[in-house]
C-alpha cells in the first residue's frame, strides 16, 4: 500500500509544490477540526501566537479560503505537518484531481454529522458525544455510519492509520 511505502521512505518529493500547496488551499481538513481535535503549542509559540497551551480545532487562525491567517509564524506542528494523501500527491502516486476528490468524500461525510449533530468542535467528537447519548433512532445509525465511514476514510487516506 502506497502509505507504508511513504512512511518507511526516507525520500521527500519536493518538486510538485504548487499541486500540494492547491491541494492545502482546496482541503483544509488537519485545520477544521475533521483530522485533528488541538494542535500544541511550545511556550514560544503560545506567547507568539497567544493562544494558550494548545490550538483547539477548528483553528481560529484557519481563513474561509483555507489560508493561515498566521501562515509565516504558524507552529512547529502546523508546518511539519503533511497528510498522507499530500505525501502520495507529492511522490505522485496520486493526481490532484483524484486527491481532490477523496477531500471532497470526506467533506461530504463530515457534512452528514454537521447537519445531524450541530454545534462547535469536531464533527467526530460531535458524534461522538450523541451516540454516548444513547439515543436509538434512524438519525443515530446515519451519525454513526458517518463517523465510522469518516474515520475510516481519514485513517486510510489522511492519517496512515489502518
Amino acid at each position: 500500500m502506497f502509505h507504508d511505502a511513504i512512511r518507511t521512505s526516507g525520500a521527500h518529493v519536493t518538486w510538485p509544490f504548487v499541486s500540494l500547496e492547491t491541494l492545502c488551499l482546496r482541503c483544509g481538513l488537519c485545520c477544521d477540526g475533521t483530522l485533528f481535535t488541538h494542535v500544541a503549542l511550545t511556550p514560544d509559540e503560545e506567547k507568539r501566537l497567544q493562544l494558550g497551551g494548545v490550538i483547539r480545532q477548528p483553528c481560529p487562525k484557519l481563513q474561509a479560503d483555507c489560508r493561515c491567517s498566521v501562515y509565516a509564524q504558524r507552529p512547529k506542528g502546523c508546518a511539519h505537518f503533511v497528510c498522507m494523501l499530500g505525501r502520495a500527491l507529492e511522490s505522485g502516486e496520486v493526481g490532484l484531481d483524484e486527491a481532490t476528490e477523496l477531500v471532497n468524500e470526506l467533506r461530504a461525510l463530515r457534512q452528514v454529522i454537521d447537519t445531524l449533530v450541530p454545534g462547535p468542535g469536531s464533527a467526530i467528537s460531535r458524534a461522538r458525544q450523541y451516540e454516548d447519548r444513547g439515543p436509538d433512532s434512524d438519525v443515530a445509525v446515519r451519525v454513526r455510519e458517518a463517523r465510522r465511514a469518516l474515520e475510516a476514510l481519514s485513517a486510510r487516506h489522511f492519517l496512515g492509520r489502518h
